[in-house]
Order: C-alpha cells, then structure tokens, then sequence
C-alpha cells in the first residue's frame, strides 16, 4: 500500500516538471521527484537485500517479476537516456536519434 503511494506522488511530481508550468512549480516538482526517486530506491534495495519484508513470497514474486525490469528499461533508459535528450537539446545528442529509430 506504501508503494502505491509513493508512485501516485511520483507521477503527480514528475507531472509538475513539464514545460509551460511555472518555473517555480517545475523546480519544486523537480526536487520532490529526486527525493522520490531515491526514496523508491532505497525501499527497493532494503527488500533485495532482505532487510524489509524478509519473508514475504509476494514481495519476492514482484521483486522477481520481468515486469518491473521491463518498465525500468522502458521509463529509465528509453525515455531518460533516449527520448528526453533528444528532446532538450537535438544538436548536443543526435546520436540518439538512431536508437529510436530501429
């Protein structure tokens, strides 16, 4: 239930980072999206390390799961190394272009 939480705040602060919003909105959302980031590490961390949650055969299924690989391929190299580059500044990355491309 705690997760669930921390991804609602997380696609609500990631949300408030998008250009035309206030840049004090955007900077605030920016440094709340870090901070959740991290947080989400962590809780992610602490259960592979079996510190939280240390018997826990659900846990260990959605830890295990190809689904959360999937979407962290999919959200953390796809659109944070690839698309939002090319994005933010075309001339500085093109070599990314041909990633999105194939």
């Amino acid at each position: 239930m705690v997760h669930s939480f921390h991804r609602v705040f997380l696609a609500a602060a990631s949300a408030g980072t998008f250009p035309g919003l206030p840049v004090a909105l955007r900077l605030a959302c920016r440094g709340l999206t870090g901070l959740l980031i991290v947080r989400l590490f962590v809780i992610y961390h602490d259960q592979q390390h079996h510190a939280i949650l240390p018997k826990s055969p659900l846990a260990e299924l959605f830890m295990r799961h190809s689904l959360p690989i999937l979407f962290g391929y999919i959200f953390v190299f796809l659109l944070g190394v690839v698309i939002c580059p090319i994005f933010n500044s075309p001339c500085k990355h093109y070599e990314c272009l041909p990633c999105c491309c194939t």
